[in-house]
């Protein structure tokens, strides 16, 4: 699968998959091993860890953004083995549409004051 393969699959912007690649300096085992335990399709999160570098604490942020059911997305919260606080950080981040983003905070089982809070202020399209 290519990148612009999976740009289509996400719901944000086109060019916006390529900055987060160079964005990240993740380490991205966590990421493939966690996509083997999704109760739903996870080849996208496959494809995905082969191109990101990630760290536990960036797992959380990239599973809200794929186009997956929202209780699939609160069962993963609640089985990663790291802090989520990482998904606050990268709203503050992220180049691209954060609608989803948004949508996402009001349904994790963690503090989400920040992510909520950066809605419009400072993440821009």
């Amino acid at each position: 699968m290519m990148p612009s393969e999976l740009e289509t699959m996400l719901p944000f912007k086109h060019g916006a998959l390529t900055q987060l690649v160079t964005m990240l300096p993740f380490k991205h085992d966590a990421l493939t091993e966690v996509a083997t335990m999704l109760p739903f399709k996870h080849r996208a999160l496959i494809e995905l860890a082969t191109m990101l570098l990630f760290k536990h604490g960036a797992l959380t942020q990239l599973a809200t953004m794929l186009p997956f059911k929202h209780d699939a997305l609160t069962e993963l919260a609640a089985m990663l083995p790291f802090r989520h606080d990482a998904l606050t950080e990268i709203a503050t981040m992220l180049p691209f549409k954060h609608d989803v983003l948004t949508e996402v905070a009001t349904m994790l089982p963690f503090q989400h004051d920040t992510l909520r809070g950066s809605d419009n202020a400072t993440l821009q399209a």
